[in-house]
């Protein structure tokens, strides 16, 4: 519960700093949104003091079912959406003029005044649908007056192409840079006498281009009242960038820049934060700097990261250990409890250091049961670490019968098992470090042959017959080694015997006479008895 609080913690965290960060921000204390309008950015407000002045008050009036809509100042002028970039998108009226069966007609005209904004000449297209159809649209720009049109015709259904409006039964014509007040008409010219019976209506209307794909069904069908139009917006009545910097109410606040984007038709100027600065330049001290807030959420996100990394590798562990026998070895451990000879359990992380992550520079042998490092532990003991190349689950109880009696042989010529590691995929074996390799690289190399004297021999091979002795007959639970040879067979720095590599070795409690289990690994000496007959031959003593 900790840990999924702490995550909860970090991603509200992460979470709060990317609104920080990408949030356009009203002035503190004011309406942020309004029914659908998601965001209501200074300098665009709903109060007073909330919005830089009339040309940018959002009246958010509720309808007759009390759901709010955003309108422009106190016209019927719809705000859907407010981008920074100096844009607005506005649902515009649709013009106009139907005939019905008996050539009765009905129109209606639409316009769009902004005020000192202007209608995008780059986002809309001025668009005429119909078959007997002429729209035009007129306004101004500066102090001169414009006005222009488009006809589209077709005798029939089949002429139109749907997606195209290249003039049957749809045509469009570019909006022209600064065309402010607009008004727009839509006419006919035969009233749709010719083409009533599937198309009675003309229709005209200025519109974002990519939200509209004229369809054959558009000539039939009722067209919305209203379609989203894009408006450029500015800060007006200061002059341009370097004129506004000297007047009192210039709006471009603290790490901010003031520009005049090159496809911007409303004149005036914007504001828009430094580079490696965020959030709302009109607002004064709101322009913060990224560098602090990315490295925080990249220090959150490496956080969560690794926690979650670690909560996995816990699992992984504790995965292992239960497959691996660690509860019974830790049931049979505790039965010893307080004795000396009591094997350790070391922790999957400790021997990856021992070994440096288990380099390739630390092998010091290989053989058909595992690998063997060189690992330096914490107290820095010297230890010899087997990592195995596979465990039989069959055969887990009596490996960890193994382990524990192994640890408990305390004979100066057996190599000591001082634990294992079961938090990996195969268990871990921890020996005694013996400093003088083994007697097959004694006997076999030309170099250290000669070095060895005869009587030196003679007790190598004393203590190992004596060792042996001692685990077939005198340890508690006889241990039969099946895989003696000079390469398991190691020497200290004065040549004293450690017989090691016991991984093909079997408990044989007393009374069992018979095993069914035959040598494994490279065969080496063995009771020729036991060899022939898999019995024990002390037994038959």
């Amino acid at each position: 519960m900790c840990l999924r609080l702490v995550l909860v913690q970090l991603l509200l965290l992460i979470v709060a700093n990317a609104a920080l960060t990408t949030t356009q921000l009203a002035q503190p204390g004011c309406v942020r949104k309004c029914g659908e309008l998601e965001s209501i950015p200074y300098p665009f407000g709903t109060e007073a003091d909330c919005y830089l002045n009339e040309n940018f008050f959002i009246n958010c009036s509720n309808t007759d079912n009390n759901t709010p809509i955003p309108f422009l100042w106190h016209s019927n002028i719809r705000v859907t959406n407010i981008s920074m970039e100096g844009r607005l998108q506005v649902q515009s009226y649709v013009s106009t003029n139907c005939y019905d069966d008996k050539g009765n007609n009905t129109n209606s005209t639409s316009s769009l005044d902004m005020g000192q904004s202007t209608i995008s000449d780059t986002q809309n297209k001025f668009t005429v649908i119909g078959c007997d159809s002429l729209g035009i649209i007129g306004g101004t720009i500066g102090e001169k007056n414009y006005s222009a049109g488009c006809i589209s015709s077709c005798d029939k259904l089949e002429d139109v192409t749907n997606g195209s409006c290249s003039g049957f039964g749809c045509c469009r014509i570019d909006i022209p840079k600064g065309l402010k007040g607009i008004a727009v008409v839509a006419s006919s010219i035969y009233e749709h006498k010719k083409v009533f019976q599937f198309n009675p209506c003309s229709y005209a209307f200025v519109i974002e281009g990519s939200r509209f794909n004229f369809s054959s069904s558009n000539l039939s069908a009722t067209i919305t009242e209203t379609v989203p139009t894009a408006v450029d917006w500015a800060i007006t009545g200061q002059g341009k960038c370097e004129e506004a910097r000297n007047n009192q109410s210039y709006a471009c606040k603290e790490n901010s820049d003031c520009y005049e984007p090159d496809d911007q038709s409303a004149g005036g100027y914007l504001c828009k934060c430094k580079d490696g600065y965020q959030r709302n330049p009109y607002i004064s001290n709101d322009c913060r700097g990224l560098g602090l807030g990315f490295v925080m959420m990249l220090v959150v996100v490496s956080w969560i990261y690794f926690i979650l990394r670690n909560r996995r590798l816990i699992k992984l562990k504790e995965k292992f250990f239960q497959q691996n026998g660690g509860f019974l070895l830790q049931t049979q451990l505790s039965k010893r409890n307080g004795t000396c000879d009591t094997a350790r359990i070391f922790g999957a992380e400790e021997l990856k250091k021992a070994t440096n992550n288990f380099d390739e520079k630390r092998i010091i042998g290989k053989g058909g049961y595992g690998t063997v490092y060189k690992g330096f532990l914490i107290d820095s003991n010297l230890v010899a670490i087997k990592k195995s190349k596979i465990v039989d689950q069959s055969q887990i109880e009596q490996f960890i019968n193994e382990v524990t009696v192994l640890s408990q042989i305390n004979h100066r010529n057996v190599v000591k098992l001082l634990g294992c590691c079961l938090e990996t995929e195969v268990p871990l074996l921890v020996y005694e470090y013996v400093t003088n390799g083994t007697l097959f690289e004694h006997i076999h190399n030309n170099d250290n042959a000669p070095t060895i004297p005869w009587e030196t021999r003679l007790r190598i091979a004393a203590e190992n017959a004596g060792v042996l002795s001692y685990l077939h007959s005198a340890a508690a639970t006889p241990i039969i080694h099946r895989d003696v040879k000079s390469s398991n067979i190691l020497l200290d720095d004065n040549f004293t015997t450690k017989v090691s590599d016991f991984g093909a070795s079997k408990l044989v409690p007393m009374d069992v006479t018979q095993l069914s289990t035959m040598v494994q690994g490279t065969l080496g000496y063995l009771d020729p008895e036991y060899l022939h007959t898999s019995q024990q031959g002390s037994s038959k003593r």
